[in-house]
């Protein structure tokens, strides 16, 4: 029996310490604003006090977010009452945020009062790296938070008695927008230009920035600026490019995988018939045949007029092939 009294003290304490660090959050939930891809501000909401809004990134996006930055416009009718508003944001939020939930349980990230100014900035940073220079209008988040904290709820409450009605019924006008690190990602698709099966990656060698990289499906996370990536292999036509990274955004970069097939490129008077290893083939100008490595015959007629040729084809290389006629001139 007091085995069992033992458990069940163990019990209720553990669950009164899973939400010891909770807060109770009502109100109905005017906004959820997911931030963009770049530093813009997201469009302007208006909410007044008591009203719940939220602040979500894509988890997809968080490797490149620096930190956020909340820009709340005060009306007049808060300004005047120094000191009686606070904005409350939190972060684990439960359940997920919902306009049907009024009621959640989260951790109180920050409780900053509202200053009697036009505006204020609020910085929360997601990296040690965030700007934390000291100014008049930003209030720091010390703390940086993960992706696992997201999204946040955030809301105005009036924490002195007697506020008037013209104050409960004033509009915040808040937006927010994300402070990017100066980085991006490359991701580098691989394609055939035909019906032929998906290229041998063992016989690639990548090199970014002059260094090897392993082909993979995972985009690279890179500085911004330009870049440049080599394509060598002994069974595809070796490549070089350059490519762009832009803050936050990830580039892509198409790899056209084509196999080492010789070509070979035709010149030669319109009149003029083609035979390749004996089959007659129509010459287009500019337009290359792809043939086999190893020995082959060339053959040119012109009405009775006939030249061959025994040429032999390496794997790696292109060939222009041309035909001169001749004009003898004797002396009779």
């Amino acid at each position: 029996m007091i085995r069992g009294l033992r458990f069940c003290t163990v019990c209720i304490f553990l669950l009164i310490s899973t939400f010891i660090w909770a807060d109770n959050i009502r109100g109905p939930l005017r906004s959820q604003m997911i931030i963009g891809e770049d530093n813009a501000f997201t469009e302007e909401i208006r909410v007044k006090m008591e009203e719940l809004f939220t602040v979500n990134i894509p988890s997809d996006r968080i490797r490149f977010v620096e930190g956020i930055e909340i820009e709340i416009k005060i009306p007049s009718a808060i300004r005047n009452l120094r000191d009686s508003f606070a904005l409350f944001l939190y972060k684990d939020v439960y359940p997920k945020p919902d306009e049907d939930v009024w009621a959640y349980t989260g951790k109180r990230l920050t409780f900053e009062l509202i200053p009697p100014r036009a505006q204020i900035y609020y910085r929360i940073p997601l990296d040690m790296g965030l700007d934390i220079t000291p100014s008049p209008d930003t209030v720091y988040i010390e703390k940086p938070l993960r992706s696992s904290d997201f999204p946040l709820i955030l809301t105005i409450l009036p924490v002195m008695k007697g506020i008037p009605a013209t104050a409960s019924i004033a509009e915040f006008r808040i937006r927010t927008r994300t402070v990017l690190k100066e980085t991006g990602s490359l991701e580098i698709d691989f394609t055939l230009s035909d019906l032929s099966p998906d290229p041998d990656m063992s016989s690639v060698n990548l090199y970014l920035d002059g260094k090897s990289i392993t082909p993979s499906e995972k985009p690279i996370v890179l500085t911004t600026g330009l870049h440049s990536l080599e394509f060598l292999s002994d069974d595809y036509r070796s490549q070089s490019f350059r490519v762009a990274i832009e803050p936050g955004k990830t580039t892509v970069l198409s790899i056209p995988v084509e196999p080492l097939i010789p070509r070979i490129y035709f010149e030669g008077p319109n009149v003029a018939e083609f035979f390749f290893d004996g089959e007659k083939l129509d010459i287009i100008p500019g337009v290359a045949l792809d043939v086999t490595e190893g020995e082959h015959t060339l053959l040119f007629k012109i009405g009775d007029y006939r030249v061959s040729k025994r040429i032999f084809i390496e794997k790696s290389k292109d060939y222009n092939i041309s035909l001169f006629l001749d004009i003898l001139v004797e002396e009779r």
